[in-house]
């Protein structure tokens, strides 16, 4: 693998660690959004609709699990 690539697939990890991190002190997408907005930088290479793809996944897979843990039988 070349060494840009290579760069570019730690940058993507690293943005998407942030946003695991991140993730569950937000009470909405809105708020998600505006809270990693500052580390678009490090995927800058990914399109909108790339981004708000990843951006949308991770929200919705923390926030699926959460309400499946916390479900009231």
């Amino acid at each position: 693998m070349g060494k840009v690539k290579s760069m570019i697939m730690d940058q993507e990890e690293k943005f998407f660690a942030i946003c695991d991190e991140t993730v569950s002190e937000c009470d909405s997408i809105q708020e998600f959004r505006a809270r990693i907005y500052q580390h678009f930088g490090l995927v800058s290479h990914m399109d909108e609709e790339e981004l708000e793809e990843g951006i949308s996944e991770t929200w919705n897979e923390f926030w699926g699990e959460y309400n499946e843990s916390n479900r009231i039988n």
